[in-house]
């Protein structure tokens, strides 16, 4: 199957997975975050779970420093 014509939205739309994007507060809040992790795509997580709130599902035990529920 050629990667031009493979879709995940299919996948997605068979699962509970949500699309998200990163709003401009979300941005602010994960550049507020204390620098106990510096990964920026990790921050942004984290900011997006504290604004929805939603959970993380993570192997880093580094973001149960964060105020968020995560498996």
């Amino acid at each position: 199957m050629l990667l031009s014509s493979w879709s995940i939205q299919p996948a997605i739309s068979r699962t509970r997975v949500l699309q998200s994007c990163l709003s401009a507060s979300e941005a602010t809040r994960a550049g507020l975050l204390p620098l106990d992790h510096r990964d920026p795509f990790d921050r942004s997580l984290v900011a997006q779970a504290q604004a929805v709130p939603m959970p993380i599902l993570s192997a880093g035990m580094i973001l149960d420093r964060y105020d968020i529920k995560g498996w």
